[in-house]
């Protein structure tokens, strides 16, 4: 369609161009700067559209625009109600697939809209309902041949711009086309076409202003800009059905993605407050001694395991690297600094020398706490990888406790038998409950 406006712009008819300027204008003016001057004054704002539709047709009439400069009219209306009929069941089979994409794009376009009014006018939107909704106006219109119900984004924009309030304008508007289908349709045919395009045009104005968003969508999430991108040209270029098909698959590939390149912390230990925070991010967290806290802030699945297994073993590392460094090892492994134990008593370096004392870096790190907070779900692979990371580091001498887990996962992980491998004494509430236990545990030895 795009195609083919750009190449018609050439034959473009001098008449009709000057009648969608004015008409856009006398919308356009009236809309953004006489109305809210007269809503201040009055409750009912002035009905510009109807307006034009009337100024319009009377002069498309009296000059007769359409045989003296070829301009496009509504011409002939058909008039009466055709009687209702039962359904063509025997077509169901040829349709049904069709159906199902025009059932969805029908749905996804009422909620979409229903989504930006109520954001706009501050209410909430229940989509359950607008389903019940959509399914019982469906089952209704197939006794009459019409096309497929739904929510028409033009009229429902034109009704908004006239300052609809309530569902009550529906019987009006229902009530006003009836009379034009059975009386007043002879009055509208000489309406230009071109006149009825610009109310829609104008009405849209709110949908193109939707550009404005990816400015600040890139700065909040490149995938949601992706999104926007990604979705507005499947269905530019291609259609509604398949731009829709497109938008579905690419919403789900970027799930995958996000787990894929999830992102974890190591949690410090505030001294004013006791909470736990991201150690990269608070000065003054301070790092637990022979205890790490590791936070993965994804769900943990198949698109995800290896990063996860990756994150700790990055931080055992990370502490054996620092331990050593701390220690001051030699290739003997004799200390050559001050090495401060676990109950916070320091050794100076004659007599560590003397005693000969020798660190063991990888024994410096014996608990490992896992915030589960962010696994809302598990996967096959996701418990693979906690049953993994437990008896790997259980081999090098760390203890694994997992802190924040949901009920919903602890009651999925007892079905399956987990607690067979990692028991259930190593669960706790909370990262805070799970250090008090180690705490115990170093008083008691």
């Amino acid at each position: 369609m795009l195609h083919d406006l750009g190449k018609a712009l050439p034959q473009s008819n001098i008449a009709t161009v000057i009648v969608s300027i004015c008409s856009i204008a006398f919308l356009v003016i009236g809309r953004d700067l006489i109305n809210p001057w007269v809503k201040k004054r009055f409750p009912i704002p002035i009905p510009f559209e109807l307006l034009l539709v009337v100024f319009g047709t009377a002069a498309s009439f009296l000059i007769n625009l359409h045989g003296n400069y070829h301009v496009a009219i509504v011409d002939y209306i058909p008039r009466g109600i055709p009687d209702p009929s039962l359904p063509r069941i025997d077509l169901v089979p040829i349709l049904l697939s069709d159906s199902i994409g025009i059932a969805i794009v029908c749905y996804v376009a009422s909620v979409s809209m229903g989504k930006l009014f109520a954001k706009r006018h501050r209410y909430r939107l229940d989509a359950g309902q607008e389903l019940y909704a959509l399914g019982l106006m469906e089952c209704l219109s197939s006794f009459f041949p019409v096309y497929p119900a739904g929510t028409a984004i033009s009229r429902s924009l034109v009704c908004e711009a006239a300052g609809t309030k309530t569902q009550l304008h529906i019987l009006f508007s229902s009530l006003l086309l009836l009379c034009v289908i059975l009386w007043v349709g002879p009055l509208l045919e000489a309406l230009p076409m071109c006149i009825l395009a610009c109310i829609v045009v104008v009405a849209l104005q709110g949908i193109f202003m939707q550009f404005k968003q990816l400015k600040p969508l890139w700065t909040l999430s490149k995938f949601d800009f992706l999104v926007w991108i990604v979705s507005f040209l499947a269905t530019a270029c291609f259609d509604v059905t398949q731009g829709l098909a497109i938008s579905v698959a690419f919403v789900l590939l970027t799930v995958v993605f996000r787990c894929q390149w999830a992102k974890w912390q190591q949690l410090g230990q505030l001294a004013n407050c006791g909470e736990f925070c991201d150690l990269s991010r608070y000065g003054s967290a301070e790092q637990l001694i022979g205890v790490r806290v590791l936070r993965f802030a994804a769900q943990l699945n198949f698109a995800n395991v290896e990063l996860f297994k990756q994150a700790v073993q990055t931080v055992i590392d990370d502490s054996i690297a620092a331990a050593k460094k701390k220690a001051g090892t030699s290739s003997g492994g004799i200390a050559r600094l001050v090495v401060k134990h676990e109950n916070g008593h320091g050794v100076d370096v004659k007599t560590a020398n003397e005693q000969n004392i020798q660190l063991k870096p990888s024994a410096k790190i014996k608990w490992l706490i896992i915030d589960c907070s962010s696994f809302a779900y598990l996967d096959a692979m996701g418990v693979d990888a906690l049953k993994e990371s437990f008896t790997d580091l259980k081999k090098q001498g760390i203890n694994v406790y997992f802190a924040n887990v949901l009920d919903d996962v602890r009651d999925m992980l007892k079905n399956i038998g987990f607690y067979q491998h990692v028991s259930a004494t190593n669960f706790f509430p909370s990262i805070k409950s799970a250090y008090e236990a180690i705490q115990g545990i170093r008083r008691s030895t």
